[in-house]
């Protein structure tokens, strides 16, 4: 259940995140070329995009790979199955 919750809360955050895109791109379009206003909002863009994937990434890891991971651990550690 904890990589339910976990698959949700990472939905929010990048739901959340993605809110913030169409303020700064409006700042952006504003800003004067070469400013370094429009550079700072550039890189918060960037930054922005890339935590989502890094929240993508995470999101597959808990659910494909962490259930791999929690079966292979029962094996090693002679946990029966429910």
């Amino acid at each position: 259940m904890k990589s339910l919750a976990a698959n949700s809360d990472s939905h929010k955050s990048m739901e959340r995140i993605e809110e913030k895109f169409p303020s700064i791109e409006k700042q952006i379009a504003k800003a004067k070329e070469g400013s370094s206003q429009k550079t700072l909002n550039e890189c918060r863009l960037t930054a922005l995009k890339l935590v989502i994937e890094s929240l993508e990434n995470r999101r597959v890891t808990v659910s494909e790979i962490g259930s791999f991971t929690v079966y292979n651990y029962k094996k090693r550690n002679g946990v029966k199955a429910r």
